[in-house]
């Protein structure tokens, strides 16, 4: 790498990123560690190597301190939530989040003016 002049920007234009390593699969770049284990994380780096269509929903399980303290609370009776909220998110070939899939109405009904 110092023996290279502008290597990062060769990085760039070959892979998109400029960390080292870069993680190459086929001719596919999926970025550094920090990109692979989010790939990992949010169940997409399966899915990019099998080569699935993006974007796709996956179920998310989010900690919340609330819910821990009412958990806590409540657990001798068993009626407590678990301390982990779930939701349902798309997700990019990235791994990003494109934000919650949102449920249309019951029976396809539509708000009235």
């Amino acid at each position: 790498m110092a023996g290279i002049p502008h290597f990062r920007a060769v990085l760039l234009e070959q892979t998109g990123g400029t960390t080292v390593p870069q993680i190459i699969v086929g001719s596919e770049p999926l970025g550094g560690a920090d990109d692979l284990a989010r790939l990992d994380r949010r169940g997409a780096l399966t899915a990019r190597l099998a080569g699935e269509r993006f974007p796709r929903p996956v179920r998310v399980r989010r900690f919340s301190a609330r819910c821990l303290l009412r958990w806590v609370l409540t657990a001798p009776s068993g009626r407590g939530r678990r301390p982990w909220r779930y939701r349902t998110e798309l997700i990019d070939g990235r791994g990003h989040s494109l934000g919650p899939v949102v449920r249309a109405p019951e029976g396809g009904a539509t708000p009235s003016d």
